[in-house]
């Protein structure tokens, strides 16, 4: 399926306050966020702790979108896992503005993905995080009444 999406050029660098740069970041998106799941990525979204307490001693949330990028060695040799990691983050930058903020965001990509190109992350990825954020912001861990 191609839907073509007018979205700005992905522009500037993934600087490290764009990022979630520790394990502990990683887990508490994977806990507590909201899930989707597409043809070749997952998106997974969770609302940064603002509590120390329960954020298990993670930075205060920025008022920023930060990402985290997963790819498993089953997507294919190093450089075809470099370049995914790559799409992912110019898909980011191109999306991240029409995202609510702030927001952890964790893109998970599992399987071999043919002849990937830019057009085609940045569609997985507009439809998964509309998705996500469709039923946004989440619960925390608690059942939601709208299902």
């Amino acid at each position: 399926m191609t839907v073509h999406h007018s979205l700005a050029a992905p522009r500037g660098r993934l600087g490290s306050l764009d990022r979630l740069r520790r394990q502990t970041q990683v887990r508490v998106v994977l806990r507590r966020g909201l899930r989707k799941a597409g043809a070749f990525l997952q998106f997974i979204a969770a609302q940064p702790p603002s509590d120390p307490a329960t954020g298990a001693g993670l930075d205060p949330p920025a008022p920023r979108v930060r990402l985290a990028i997963s790819v498993a060695k089953a997507a294919g040799n190093a450089p075809k896992r470099a370049r995914l990691r790559r799409l992912v983050r110019a898909a980011f930058r191109a999306l991240r503005h029409t995202w609510p903020s702030p927001a952890d965001c964790l893109v998970i990509a599992r399987t071999p993905w043919p002849a990937v190109r830019l057009a085609d992350v940045i569609a997985e990825l507009a439809d998964l995080s509309a998705a996500v954020f469709r039923r946004w912001p989440p619960l925390n861990g608690r059942k939601r009444r709208d299902r």
